[in-house]
């Protein structure tokens, strides 16, 4: 309770709109929708061939892992902030805003930015896992396909 009335608001230039977060609660919320993967993204995984999609199994599974050291290693000394600066923001995906989320979070320095960062790191882990779901969950029916068609 005390953490809500004494955080401070974040504001965050995200793709040209100035957006003002008054608790963590709230961004934590807004962030929550954007764990769902685009129609667009689905679609192109289904048209994509085994290959395609085992490459990019394979690349969100390296992001999962760099993200989740950063994540470990920045929340247990406080460290977000240098750690995030450090990082490319490339790794982020365009989808749902994330790219912009993290660089507009990049440039806040202030301490209250600090848990801020922590939960959209954690938030967009949650998607990337999602997404990885969604791409095994694809390789699966594949597979099954092709042996029914082999049994024919």
């Amino acid at each position: 309770m005390l953490q809500k009335i004494f955080t401070k608001p974040v504001e965050l230039n995200i793709d040209g709109k100035l957006i003002t977060f008054k608790s963590i609660d709230d961004f934590e919320f807004a962030l929550g929708a954007r764990t769902t993967i685009p129609l667009e993204k689905i679609t192109d995984a289904i048209k994509a061939s085994p290959n395609e999609l085992d490459l990019e199994a394979n690349a969100i599974l390296v992001a999962i892992e760099q993200l989740s050291e950063l994540d470990h290693h920045a929340s247990g000394k406080g460290e977000i902030t240098k750690s995030l600066k450090a990082i490319n923001t490339v790794i982020f995906s365009n989808d749902n805003g994330w790219r912009d989320i993290f660089f507009a979070l990049k440039k806040d320095h202030s301490a209250e930015s600090s848990r801020y960062k922590q939960i959209a790191l954690a938030v967009y882990l949650q998607y990337l896992k999602n997404r990885q779901a969604m791409i095994q969950s694809l390789k699966s029916t594949i597979r099954r396909s092709q042996r029914s068609w082999r049994k024919r």
